[in-house]
């Protein structure tokens, strides 16, 4: 089971979720190296999973899935999405800090593009819309590389 404070900071940062939209935890894993969990928040039709790894968080979106689980069913990792929505216009990353400041970042973060998200993983937009996500993260992975292959030239 995750720690308990970490549940406590993501009821607190993600409250939202769970005030109007009826979010509920369906899932926590606490891995046995380096600290790393796993903590799954579903709604009747979409789910956010939130996945520490060696101290730095992501957040990623997905329809609702079944079989439920955490690594089942599409997820899409914020920064795609927020460029997907933003039209290429937002290049949102991960910022660092404590696990309190990074829940803090991704809740705020979240909440800005909420209901937009929310839409676009709902059937049947969602079906429509899963190529258009794919493009756009393979364009992200694509900018991934280039970077690294330049900074090794």
């Amino acid at each position: 089971m995750v720690h308990l404070n970490v549940i406590r900071d993501i009821h607190r940062c993600f409250r939202y979720l769970f005030d109007a939209y009826g979010f509920t935890v369906t899932e926590e894993i606490q891995f046995e190296s380096f600290g790393n969990w796993v903590v799954v928040l579903e709604s009747t039709d979409c789910r956010v999973r939130l996945f520490q790894d060696r101290g730095e968080l992501s957040l990623a979106v997905g329809p609702k899935w079944f079989p439920p689980g955490w690594q089942s069913g599409p997820w899409f990792d914020l920064p795609v999405v927020i460029e997907y929505l933003t039209s290429g216009q937002s290049k949102w990353e991960y910022r660092g800090g404590t696990t309190g400041e990074q829940l803090e970042h991704l809740g705020g973060t979240l909440r800005v593009y909420w209901e937009e998200i929310h839409r676009l993983f709902q059937s049947p937009t969602f079906q429509q819309k899963e190529h258009e996500l794919r493009m756009v993260e393979q364009q992200r992975e694509n900018r991934f590389w280039d970077q690294l292959t330049d900074a090794a030239s």
